[in-house]
């Protein structure tokens, strides 16, 4: 399986578990939006290896930004800056 092929299985994972996972949402009474929760994304781009038995993956870090601006368009899953993480 090449890098793509394991991204887009990344982004369907991802998508699986975008209703369910969810943070709790605080209390209407402190004034903030009762509506919190929705999925936490962390997102890692690893190209290179101290181990030499793997293969550098060089579009690593240009594939992981990719799927963390898809994760986050709200066009797509609109996950908030604030609960999404990228790795380099």
């Amino acid at each position: 399986m090449n890098a793509r092929h394991g991204l887009l299985a990344l982004a369907a994972i991802l998508a699986g578990f975008a209703g369910p996972a969810r943070a709790d949402a605080p209390d209407a009474k402190d004034g903030k939006d009762a509506k919190a929760g929705g999925p936490y994304v962390v997102i890692v781009g690893a190209g290179a290896y101290q181990d030499k038995a793997i293969n550098p993956r060089p579009t690593a870090d240009a594939d992981a930004k990719a799927l963390y601006d898809l994760v986050t368009d709200g066009k797509h899953l609109g996950v908030p800056a604030n609960r999404a993480k990228l790795f380099l």
